[in-house]
């Protein structure tokens, strides 16, 4: 995330919110996940959250719930639902 953004993580560990940032007036709940696919939609709906983070080989791949949290974060796409 930008360097404009303060970044608070949650206590709980059983919390569906890993991470809250503040960026500007907007607080952004974020879910983090390390696996081998993107396809972690369901992770990001089921939980609230606004954003999920998902390491995968070493990389950091943002995934926002709507433009207006896409536009918040350098380098975000969109979560789309899998076709099929």
């Amino acid at each position: 995330m930008a360097t404009t953004s303060v970044v608070a993580r949650m206590l709980s560990p059983n919390s569906p919110t890993d991470l809250y940032a503040a960026k500007g007036r907007r607080i952004l709940r974020v879910q983090v996940k390390s696996t081998l696919s993107l396809n972690q939609l369901k992770n990001l709906r089921n939980g609230g959250n606004d954003l999920l983070a998902v390491l995968v080989d070493g990389e950091l791949h943002y995934r926002a719930l709507d433009r207006r949290v896409q536009a918040l974060v350098p380098g975000c796409v969109l979560a789309r639902r899998p076709n099929g």
